[in-house]
């Protein structure tokens, strides 16, 4: 009984990231193809998201009475999120470019 709570928790959870991360999947629907693209994306990542939180409020939970389960639990929660991340693809790693003031401007 107690799983089907957790689940039915994740459940929310993931429509609740789902309902947040929808504005994304509206702009999407600009182009016909791509709405649907963006809407399974925006799926994904709600359900990535929720798991993560979710696996991690429950190893918080069971951290007294089972040390070694809550690690484990805390180790997939963090591989999740690094799926998600992949996902999303690697942002922050471009380097910004600097514009060139060495030159003089021709008046």
């Amino acid at each position: 009984m107690l799983w089907m709570l957790r689940l039915l928790g994740l459940g929310m959870m993931t429509v609740g990231f789902g309902l947040v991360l929808r504005p994304l999947a509206v702009l999407g629907d600009v182009v016909p193809f791509l709405g649907g693209l963006v809407g399974f994306g925006v799926g994904v990542i709600a359900f990535l998201a929720a798991s993560g939180i979710s696996l991690i409020t429950i190893s918080i939970a069971w951290l007294f009475y089972r040390p070694l389960f809550a690690i484990l639990l805390m180790v997939i929660a963090a591989a999740l999120f690094f799926v998600a991340r992949s996902f999303l693809g690697s942002r922050g790693n471009e380097t910004p470019v600097e514009p060139d003031y060495s030159s003089p401007v021709q008046q």
